[in-house]
């Protein structure tokens, strides 16, 4: 499966308009505990040499969450709280909002592990932000499955049975992988 990125800026503006609503995460089949804390917010920046010899460059937001029942009188997290913690760090550590969005969740026993966003849901006064783990995968690969997958659209729009002056056969565009959409 093509994982889909998603940005910070993308994350940020579903959230916006639910500042009084509880915002709960999903991960490793379980809900986080009310009183959890966001421990901290990163701005990453990764260079590597992926295993087909190809230079990498990005940026990441990576959001920490620790999974620990403080004050769960208090209840989940309220978007406006994470709005507040994510503003002063946005503005203290200059974020950069086109950067994929990430999260680490532990516990006071488990370790901390990477995920990304699956989906984003609302229901009644509660987002829900479902996780998935991040995996490993082969970079060269997935940009070899990325390729034949536009080459297959365009000989199904451009090829032998299309229609004449197909408007699906205009001039190739870079393609990069969209932000995930959510259900509003």
């Amino acid at each position: 499966m093509h994982a889909v990125s998603t940005s910070t800026q993308a994350f940020i503006a579903q959230l916006q308009p639910h500042l009084d609503k509880q915002l709960v995460f999903e991960y490793a089949s379980k809900r986080i505990q009310p009183g959890y804390h966001v421990t901290e917010i990163k701005a990453a920046s990764f260079r590597s040499l992926d295993c087909g010899a190809n230079p990498q460059e990005w940026h990441e937001t990576i959001v920490q969450l620790w999974d620990v029942a403080d004050q769960p009188e208090q209840g989940h997290m309220s978007v406006r709280k994470f709005m507040a913690i994510y503003n002063k760090v946005h503005r203290d550590v200059q974020l950069d909002e086109s950067a994929d969005i990430k999260f680490e969740c532990g516990d006071d026993v488990a370790p901390a592990v990477h995920y990304q966003i699956d989906h984003l849901q609302v229901e009644g006064q509660t987002v829900w932000v479902a996780l998935e783990p991040v995996r490993a995968t082969c970079k060269p690969r997935d940009r070899m499955w990325l390729e034949q997958q536009i080459g297959q659209m365009a000989d199904n729009c451009c090829g032998p049975n299309a229609t004449p002056g197909n408007a699906c056969c205009a001039p190739a565009v870079v393609i990069s992988q969209p932000d995930r959409l959510w259900p509003a």
